[in-house]
């Protein structure tokens, strides 16, 4: 029994240190080769020069470029040998530092074994470059790139310092052409009023980018016009002015400007308008309640959206009085508020249904051209598109309320709402 034990052990420590041998002598290549190279000085900010090297790159097609904010390359590898496997994360990244250009290895590197037992040992392991095609094609490729980056990056350099002067004259020209543009408004709705186009040509102001000079490289003649001038680049596709909410065509508001020829403006070219037909003040009654609602512009939405800021319901009798049911009407369709419960007045008292106690009172709303959001308890009315300068929209409330609960009555009011051009 011994001596079969004594074997079995014997067997196995041989095989062990087969595998080790073997495992240890793993075929292998040369890695890349070390890269550390000095540019031409040159007075270049620093985002410039991570620029010249995302550009070139970026000239690069081949699959291991990631992405543009490490300007690394990857390559992942698996190599299985006996019962251990080996997973290669190979990393190289280019770096600019001061006036030179580097190559960090951050490649990362490790080994699975499992035993006869089925125990899994994970390991971080030394990288080295394996002997398959795909890593052989990715250290070639470095070797090559590193062979070349530094030629190309001085090249541009040089390109760069001998543009200087044109630079300068170019830079002259725009600045005297900025000082002469102005913003025009072109209506082709007929719609806005000339208070609301002067109030949008203020807000838009013309504005220059900031313009490395390296730009005089990469921009051609005809485009450095509009690389130095933002203009209406900085404008969204909306914009919401109280109760008017513009859409404006991009792609028709360009500059039409070179260093050659320049219009004298800027233009907007709206192409929809939507609008806030809901007053801002509703007031019905009959003699014996008076409700009034407020109705208020939603700050920050800039989507075109208004709501229900108050709803102030007043008994004007010496009786008891119940409000079971709210309504509102807009654009001919009706939003019933469905109350958690009815709402008592004593005689001759007010109550005020706000909008931060909307919750207590409202259980939900059932309509369209509404909307409703609980949490912030908004009671909420979509702008309209205007079709023409005499569009008007109804709008209007309806209550049913009963005297000392009594037979239920109901008042109602309904009126429409113009556009104001």
């Amino acid at each position: 029994m011994k001596k079969r034990v004594v074997k079995v052990i014997g067997v196995f420590g041989v095989s062990l240190s087969i595998f080790g041998l073997v495992g240890c002598s793993r075929p292998s290549i040369e890695p890349p080769k070390t890269y550390k190279a000095q540019v031409v000085k040159n007075d270049l900010s620093e985002d410039s020069h991570k620029y010249i090297l995302k550009h070139l790159l970026n000239k690069q097609k081949v699959p291991w470029y990631i992405t543009r904010k490490d300007n690394c390359f990857k390559l992942d590898t698996k190599v299985k040998d006996f019962s251990e496997t080996f997973y290669n994360h190979y990393k190289n990244c280019f770096r600019v530092k001061l006036n030179y250009i580097e190559r960090e290895d951050l490649s990362s590197c490790k080994s699975i074994m499992v035993t006869r037992d089925f125990h899994v040992y994970k390991n971080k392991i030394e990288c080295i470059y394996d002997d398959t095609q795909k890593t052989k094609n990715y250290v070639t490729f470095l070797n090559i790139l590193q062979n070349n980056l530094t030629k190309e990056y001085n090249k541009i350099i040089l390109k760069y310092k001998n543009s200087l002067p044109e630079y300068n004259e170019r830079l002259k020209k725009v600045k005297e052409i900025k000082k002469n543009l102005k913003i025009k408004f072109v209506d082709k709705t007929g719609l806005i009023p000339e208070k609301i186009k002067k109030v949008i040509i203020k807000k838009y102001k013309i504005h220059t980018n900031t313009l490395d000079r390296l730009g005089m490289i990469f921009f051609k003649k005809e485009d450095f016009f509009r690389a130095y001038i933002g203009g209406l680049y900085s404008i969204t596709n909306t914009y919401q002015n109280g109760r008017y909410l513009f859409e404006f065509n991009l792609k028709k508001s360009v500059i039409s400007c070179n260093l050659d020829t320049c219009t004298d403006s800027l233009t907007l070219y709206p192409h929809k308008l939507k609008y806030d037909f809901v007053p801002r003040k509703f007031i019905v009654k009959d003699k014996n309640l008076k409700v009034v609602a407020i109705n208020k512009e939603t700050d920050g939405c800039g989507e075109g959206k208004s709501h229900l800021e108050s709803l102030h319901f007043t008994n004007q009798t010496t009786k008891f009085l119940k409000i079971t049911t709210v309504s509102i009407y807009y654009n001919n369709k009706v939003n019933n508020i469905l109350l958690r419960q009815p709402i008592s007045l004593s005689p001759m008292s007010t109550f005020t249904l706000k909008r931060d106690s909307q919750l207590e009172y409202i259980e939900k709303m059932i309509g369209s051209n509404f909307f409703y959001k609980s949490s912030q308890g908004i009671i909420g009315y979509k702008y309209l598109p205007v079709a023409s300068k005499d569009m008007k929209v109804k709008y209007g409330l309806s209550i049913a309320y009963s005297l000392n609960n009594t037979e239920e009555k109901s008042l109602y009011k309904v009126e429409e709402m113009k556009y104001a051009k």
